[in-house]
């Protein structure tokens, strides 16, 4: 058992040696993951000069990083710093960049617990399941169309939208695809609490030339997951969105990640999800069971068909499903005392009704 002293140490991680040619690429791929701030150039140079070290890790980061250097063969050591030792007479990757958690703090992964991490926290969840399913629907829409970049939106406030984009893009990711989940709510962004960072640098910083594109997306405790954040909040959101330069962003990073899921604000209440409709492959709405109304939920609707979005689906969010559901679903059962649940989720599923009948009316009218 680890003396629980020696795991508040910071740790330094010394590599001597590289086994082979391949090896090299290899460890400079994983360098590039946990430095995601770094330039390529930079990696080469200390990854080609040895020996030289990775240091200030925490306890459980500096093994895991151990475990896959050795996996890749490189040759090792790991030092524990302490107050009277916290540095050593080597090269090192860079003091200010601290590699990515193995998981949420405490904090962090109670709070988020329910909604936004529900796929990584959870994974066995009944959420979760909804998700890979979700995930499944969409895998099988990219098959048959050239679709890399999603929009998450919904009608109005508090449906849910940020539950369904970061679900998404940790469903996908686990995949074992690159995914990028963009926090394109540039008027009440949300997302970086979530993942343990600050909103101090993110996409108005690129759309406003003030940083640099590679310099704000930043890897997540979630593998193959990375997040670019809002960053501070701009007196012109529409506006900003509306520029040539978030077309060029959008292209840079579909040459990077293999799908990008953009969340974004509520339809009915700004403009930035329809301008932003006409930069992605495809748009999902989202409804709340039981929240939504018929006229906010077909409002939001034609608002995106107005705009000529490509309208993937609609995901219909907090819908509570009971056990004698899959009862009645099986065995086709029905008792007088079950009608009033019946139609209390009915209630919840008129809205979603009107949208997909609207929605299979106007694919009728362009057949």
């Amino acid at each position: 058992m680890k003396n629980k002293s020696s795991l508040n140490h910071k740790f330094t991680i010394v590599i001597n040696e590289i086994a082979l040619p391949s090896s090299l690429v290899l460890l400079e791929r994983k360098i590039a993951l946990w430095f995601p701030n770094l330039e390529p150039e930079a990696i080469t140079r200390r990854v080609r000069k040895l020996p030289f070290s990775i240091k200030n890790l925490t306890h459980k980061v500096a093994h895991k990083i151990r475990k896959d250097l050795i996996q890749i063969g490189c040759a090792v050591e790991i030092h524990a710093l302490d107050a009277d030792n916290d540095d050593l007479s080597l090269d090192f990757i860079d003091g200010n960049f601290n590699p990515p958690p193995l998981k949420p703090p405490s904090h962090v992964r109670n709070f988020f617990s329910s909604s936004y991490l529900t796929s990584f926290v959870h994974p066995k969840s009944h959420a979760s399941e909804a998700f890979r399913t979700l995930r499944t629907n969409f895998q099988f829409l990219r098959s048959t169309r050239d679709i890399q970049t999603i929009l998450v939106t919904s009608s109005g406030e508090k449906e849910g939208k940020s539950t369904i984009s970061s679900n998404l893009a940790i469903s996908l990711s686990q995949s074992g695809i690159p995914v990028l989940l963009i926090d394109g709510d540039l008027r009440k962004p949300n997302l970086h609490r979530a993942f343990g960072y600050d909103n101090n640098i993110g996409l108005t910083n690129v759309l406003t030339g003030k940083a640099e594109l590679k310099d704000c997306i930043f890897a997540t405790f979630i593998n193959n997951l990375s997040v670019l954040l809002a960053g501070p909040i701009p007196p012109n959101p529409a506006e900003l969105l509306a520029l040539d330069t978030m077309r060029d962003v959008m292209q840079a990073l579909k040459r990077r990640f293999e799908i990008i899921v953009f969340d974004s604000p509520p339809v009915t209440s700004v403009s930035d999800p329809m301008i932003m409709s006409s930069v992605v492959d495809g748009v999902y709405l989202v409804i709340f069971a039981g929240k939504t109304s018929k006229k906010m939920a077909l409002h939001a609707l034609e608002s995106l068909r107005g705009v000529k979005a490509n309208i993937l689906g609609v995901v219909l969010n907090s819908f509570r499903f009971q056990s004698h559901y899959y009862y009645q679903y099986y065995y086709k059962y029905y008792y007088e005392d079950q009608k009033k649940h019946k139609s209390s989720n009915d209630k919840k599923t008129s809205a979603l009704g009107q949208i997909l009948s609207a929605m299979r009316k106007n694919k009728s009218d362009h057949l």
